[in-house]
């Protein structure tokens, strides 16, 4: 079931929750299907006590910069003379929201377009091939979600059932996926634990 939610509903209530862990990824994806071309970015995937927020630290930092230039009487020239790499990853997801089974979606470049849909389910089979990522021991598990064929590396010594993006329902966090094709993958690049600030979706 796909819901449309009012931009302001986030410009009332921007604090969703408190952010308790941080995985920081570096992605790597295909611009389009039958394009080579890849693009590079960082996703943050915070970690709260009941939601999971998902969105490009790229992206997060540039708008940041850009209120603040703002709010100084500063211009568009002033922006693009400081802001940061260019993001090209386009949405925003809110896991277990507005409710346990819910997932929201933003797209980045349009932020006025926000939907919700039930969460995924995701069948996955454990499957050959562990290793260790930061330090963590991993296990290999492989699904079919949306029509391609994901691998997934999950630590079960972090007992978290999410992951980057729309990815999770494993028996631990995962650090590592990647599609069989080898368009899009997300590597897991830093932990951070009590981290204990506002989750706030603006």
């Amino acid at each position: 079931m796909l819901l449309l939610i009012a931009v302001s509903a986030f410009a009332q209530q921007p604090l969703i929750d408190t952010v308790r862990y941080r995985f920081s990824y570096a992605i790597k994806g295909t611009l389009a299907e039958t394009s080579k071309k890849q693009y590079d970015d960082e996703l943050s995937v915070d970690i709260g006590d009941s939601v999971t927020y998902c969105y490009s630290r790229w992206q997060k930092d540039n708008d940041e910069l850009w209120k603040k230039i703002k709010a100084s009487g500063g211009s568009a020239n002033d922006f693009l003379a400081q802001q940061g790499p260019t993001s090209l990853y386009n949405e925003e997801d809110i896991k277990h929201y507005p409710n346990r089974r819910g997932l929201t979606v933003i797209t980045a470049l349009y932020k006025d377009f926000i939907y919700s849909e039930n969460m995924p389910e995701m069948n996955w089979n454990l499957v050959a091939g562990d290793t260790l990522i930061l330090d963590n021991p991993c296990k290999k598990a492989e699904c079919t979600f949306r029509g391609r064929t994901w691998y997934a590396w999950y630590a079960m010594s972090i007992p978290i059932h999410d992951g980057p993006w729309k990815l999770g329902g494993l028996p631990g966090m995962i650090l590592y996926a990647k599609d069989k094709k080898g368009q899009f993958s997300f590597e897991c690049i830093g932990i951070k634990t009590h981290v204990n600030t506002p989750m706030e979706v603006e």
